[in-house]
């Protein structure tokens, strides 16, 4: 059976910071048609999007002081949403995995650059970087691109498992022998990395793996303000006691908070579930430029059929009420 991924993130300042240099997103990929002009019933400018091709869950946690640390987490993200929209291509055959892999790593490393550039031209931000966890799940397969020490953890039958490394000398000490798991918990070491986004370093080296997703999986992606303070045995219980994404983001956070909050805390779930089935042609499944669409609970009529694999949106008013517009970075 299909699956899709239903999400849900907070991020919090914690108890000890009086700023928030984390960033989260979490979001769907679509095909989309604008419609440029047809004889058909259909506006100039309405979007029409299919159903889900891959689902996006990303955390990124800056460093380098409150505003630079905010600017490389937000530059970071959004580097890889750009990235992702013009330079990576829908994975639609296992055949091309590894130049889809190569591909993850190329817009991870652009973002990177793009950190560094922004520091040199900013004196004020030199220095400046952030980590990066991204779960890019085509299902059934999950994508994991990872840089630094955030973290990304799969929850399956009652048992939890990290699915990254952290990229800390810390780590690279208990790898080496130097040091027991325990201790690199409450190591001053823990808080240094080794690979980072921007950070000075002329490189980046992403780990990038693929995990096999089930229905029934949670996924969870946090900075490190949730794992200083919550064991992996805590952060289980709550996934396992909570159904609800936004109770459950909520308890991860006040869990943190509770042991301490000495740094931001930013958590993104994923919960794998059954997709719902698409009806065939037979079935009443028509063309998208002539199927119906609901906008605001009314049905508008553009032919005859309804296909729920069909999102209509109507063309965005020159100045529509109530929004802000988006600064950019």
């Amino acid at each position: 059976m299909s699956g899709v991924v239903r999400a849900f993130g907070r991020t919090d300042v914690g108890r000890k910071r009086s700023s928030n240099q984390d960033q989260f997103l979490h979001g769907e990929l679509v095909k989309t048609l604008c419609v440029g002009q047809t004889s058909l019933n259909a506006p100039e400018g309405r979007r029409i999007s299919g159903s889900p091709r891959a689902w996006v869950l990303l955390v990124a946690d800056g460093m380098g002081g409150h505003s630079s640390g905010n600017r490389a987490s937000a530059l970071a993200l959004d580097s890889l949403v750009s990235g992702m929209l013009h330079d990576l291509p829908f994975l639609e055959d296992p055949a091309q995995i590894t130049r889809f892999h190569d591909q993850l790593a190329l817009v991870c490393k652009g973002a990177h650059q793009r950190i560094l550039r922004d520091a040199a031209q900013s004196p004020e931000h030199e220095g400046m970087g952030t980590t990066l966890t991204m779960a890019y799940v085509v299902w059934p397969w999950l994508y994991l691109v990872h840089v630094g020490d955030s973290r990304c953890y799969l929850y399956r039958d009652g048992q939890i498992r990290r699915l990254t490394r952290d990229h800390t000398v810390a780590a690279e000490l208990v790898s080496q022998g130097g040091m027991r798991a325990e201790e690199a918990e409450r190591s001053p070491w823990s808080n240094v990395l080794v690979n980072a986004m921007g950070g000075g370093g002329k490189e980046v080296a992403p780990d990038i793996e693929r995990h096999l997703l089930e229905l029934g999986d949670k996924l969870l992606l946090c900075s490190d303000g949730l794992n200083k303070h919550l064991a992996d045995d805590q952060m289980a219980a709550l996934l396992e006691r909570y159904d609800a994404l936004d109770a459950l983001c909520d308890a991860l956070i006040a869990g943190a908070n509770d042991q301490g909050g000495t740094d931001n805390i930013t958590v993104v779930v994923g919960s794998c579930e059954p997709a719902l089935p698409i009806p065939s042609l037979a079935e009443g499944r028509r063309g998208g430029l002539t199927a119906d669409s609901t906008v605001d609970g009314v049905t508008k009529p553009h032919g005859v059929g309804h296909n729920p694999d069909i999102s209509w949106t109507d063309p965005p008013d020159a100045d529509p009420p109530d929004t802000e517009p988006h600064a950019g970075i």
